[in-house]
């Protein structure tokens, strides 16, 4: 994953499509003013298969 990348408010409201593509594919995002900051971080869903599951099912075979 890339860097934090910082925002500006006016700027994440102004591109708010382009903050929630870079959460997603650059990793977490933050909004910083003179307060404080938010942090934006994507959270794919879980894979419902356990990973014991997974593993024993072995590798398909060719």
């Amino acid at each position: 994953m890339g860097f934090v990348q910082t925002w500006t408010p006016a700027r994440a409201k102004a591109d708010f499509e382009r903050l929630l593509e870079a959460a997603k594919n650059e990793g977490p995002q933050e909004i910083r003013d003179s307060r404080g900051s938010f942090t934006v971080k994507f959270n794919a869903p879980k894979s419902s298969e356990s990973v014991t599951d997974f593993l024993s099912k072995g590798l398909p075979e060719d």
